[in-house]
Order: structure tokens, then C-alpha cells, then sequence
């Protein structure tokens, strides 16, 4: 919500607290281990020790409850950009940060790991089958 009382959200959150690796994606520095404090199909809000700005790209990996997506539990990742970042006295010297998506892809999971790998043969078929993983959520 903001000032004026007014939502702005476009999907509803929900308070789910997720295992969550995040990246800057301008870091060599490995993930930071986090958990979400809310979550939605567009975005998340979590705490972290990461020196964090507004604007900052970042990379997220994590499993995408059922719930959120529609579709059947599945890891995913994200790549997004900070929006918001709350003062860290908050969180125990950590910062509250509200990331938005701008990108996701389905993390393959090893069943579709191993067709992949076994079954197809050409490029164009192993093409079309990941093409088809991509699209398997409908993120609109």
C-alpha cells in the first residue's frame, strides 16, 4: 500500500516464509541463504545482510509453491531488481528487501534432465523440449 492507502500490488502475497538463495548479480560472491517473509507471482519480500540498493539486479533460486504459480511445485529462477529497501535495524541488522521479477525460467528437474539426455537426439527436438519447460508455467 502506499501513503495514500492505495494497493498497488497486481497479484495478491502471501505470507510464506521460503528457502531462498540470493545473488547480486554484480557479485563473484557466493548466494546469501534467505528466507521470503511474503511472496507473490510477481515479486518477494525478504530480509538480508547484503549491502542492497534500490535498483540492483539480483538473482533468486527457489521452489515455487503450488499455491503462488498455479502450477505443480517446481525450483525455478529469477532474475529480478530491488524496488524497495527498508532501514536494518528491522530485521536485526538485516534489510527488508522487495525484489520484483523480471525474468524466470523452471530449474529442470532430473526426470527432465535425463530425457534430455537419453531419449532425444537432435538438436532441434531437445530445442523444442526446452522451450516447452519454459513455457510450462504461464507467468501472466
Amino acid at each position: 500500500m502506499n501513503s495514500n492507502g492505495v494497493e498497488r500490488r497486481f497479484t495478491p502475497r502471501m505470507q510464506l516464509q521460503l528457502p531462498i538463495n540470493l545473488s547480486l548479480a554484480s557479485a563473484i560472491a557466493p548466494p546469501e541463504h534467505v528466507e521470503s517473509l511474503n511472496i507473490s507471482r510477481r515479486g518477494v519480500y525478504l530480509s538480508t545482510a547484503l549491502p542492497i540498493t534500490a535498483g540492483a539486479p539480483v538473482e533468486l533460486r527457489f521452489t515455487m509453491p503450488e499455491e503462488i504459480s498455479g502450477k505443480p511445485e517446481r525450483a525455478w529462477r529469477c532474475v529480478g531488481r530491488v524496488v524497495r529497501v527498508d532501514r536494518p535495524r528491522r530485521f536485526w541488522g538485516r534489510r527488508g528487501v522487495g525484489i520484483q521479477f523480471d525474468y524466470y525460467e523452471l530449474v529442470p528437474a532430473p526426470a527432465d534432465i535425463r530425457l534430455l539426455k537419453t531419449k532425444p537426439r537432435s538438436a532441434k527436438t531437445r530445442s523444442k523440449l526446452l522451450e516447452r519447460a519454459k513455457r510450462a508455467v504461464n507467468f501472466n
